[in-house]
């Protein structure tokens, strides 16, 4: 049987719950929108359309990714995997319902449809490939303070030096990890020029995939830089 995390269940009952409008209104926004990621960038790009509250419509999409990378690792052909969802979500677990007949006849309804979507296909594989990697960086940030030297009495302070420390969040297989870095002012210069660097190489390589003609997948606007 196929285990779905509670996430998911959540959003998969959002589908099932939608009226035929909006459901009408997801799937057309979602054929018509280019493969794009990160996802919320493809939320954003079809809210309108849409017309569904934002943090339901992230959700819906977080799930409908969830279950094509799951699908395709597992080379499970569509109708199959559909089935094998619903049939899921027929049976309760520890923390939610489950969905009754005539309500899972409507969620697998809908999601044959919107599984077969190459929007949803190409940013689902794109995501894939990308964090296809032991680690996976999930958020940082750099903590700074001053440290006091003293003498051999606690009212003796003999300096002060700048101290930075940077955090790093990161996934491995499925947990949340994170790791800690004392730096100093050179190290700080360093990251920015490796970081700046970086970012160079992506523009240059961007050009070249625009010059051959193959669509860039990720959204490169000035807020996510």
């Amino acid at each position: 049987m196929l285990s779905i995390p509670e996430e998911h269940r959540a959003g998969l009952a959002m589908i099932a719950s939608l009226s035929e409008a909006e459901a009408v209104g997801l799937i057309s926004a979602l054929a018509a929108a280019p493969a794009i990621r990160p996802p919320h960038k493809l939320v954003s790009r079809i809210e309108t359309q849409a017309k569904i509250p934002r943090t339901d419509l992230k959700q819906i999409i977080d799930t409908l990714l969830a279950l094509y990378a799951v699908r395709s690792n597992n080379e499970i052909p569509s109708a199959t995997f559909t089935q094998d969802v619903c049939d899921a979500m027929r049976i309760k677990d520890e923390n939610s319902l489950a969905l009754d007949d005539p309500t899972c006849e409507i969620l697998q309804r809908r999601l044959s449809v919107l599984m077969s979507l190459d929007s949803l296909w190409t940013t689902s594989k794109a995501a894939e490939l990308q964090f296809e990697h032991e680690r996976v960086f999930d958020r940082s940030r750099i903590l700074t303070d001053i440290r006091a030297v003293f003498g051999d009495t606690t009212d003796d302070v003999r300096g002060a030096v700048i101290s930075h420390e940077l955090c790093i969040n990161y996934i491995e297989g499925s947990e949340l990890k994170e790791i800690y870095f004392s730096l100093d002012e050179g190290d700080l210069v360093e990251l920015r020029k490796n970081i700046e660097r970086a970012l160079g190489k992506m523009r240059t390589l961007e050009r070249l995939i625009e010059r051959a003609g193959v669509k860039d997948l990720d959204s490169h606007d000035e807020e996510a830089i």
